[in-house]
């Protein structure tokens, strides 16, 4: 990752890269890849940093949400990607210690109240076709 990059960025988005080392602690049990995922989420973060910035201006989404939604992400990608599947509709077991990432993240956000059940039962919808059709 560019140094510079990191060096230069926006202090919401600086934030969200301070919240993504912080969350670490919340995935103990599949710390291994939470490593991987973290680091694609800091790759979503500082490509896209006008979403970030919006979130939290103007939103007014906390950068500790911001960044497990940027996990979120991550592990969507991760999974879709096939690279976590032994065939196609069925994961690794890296691949379910990513989907494990994914359901840690949905029922942080849901604890927060930044989503709902019902939004949080669609994402899992979502990501269980998406494994489906993948791998």
């Amino acid at each position: 990752m560019n140094i510079f990059k990191k060096m230069f960025t926006a202090k919401e988005v600086k934030k969200v890269l301070a919240a993504l080392n912080l969350l670490e602690s919340h995935f103990d049990d599949c710390i291994f890849l939470f490593e991987t995922v973290k680091q694609k989420a800091e790759q979503i973060t500082l490509n896209d940093q006008n979403r970030a910035i919006h979130a939290i201006k103007v939103l007014k989404v906390t950068p500790q949400n911001v960044a497990i939604v940027n996990i979120m992400e991550a592990a969507y990608d991760c999974l879709l990607s096939g690279d976590y599947h032994i065939r196609r509709g069925a994961l690794l077991d890296s691949g379910e210690e990513i989907r494990r990432i994914s359901h840690i993240a949905t029922e942080m956000l849901i604890a927060d109240g930044y989503i709902s059940h019902e939004e949080a039962d669609k994402y899992r919808a979502d990501v269980s076709e998406a494994i489906a059709g993948s791998g």
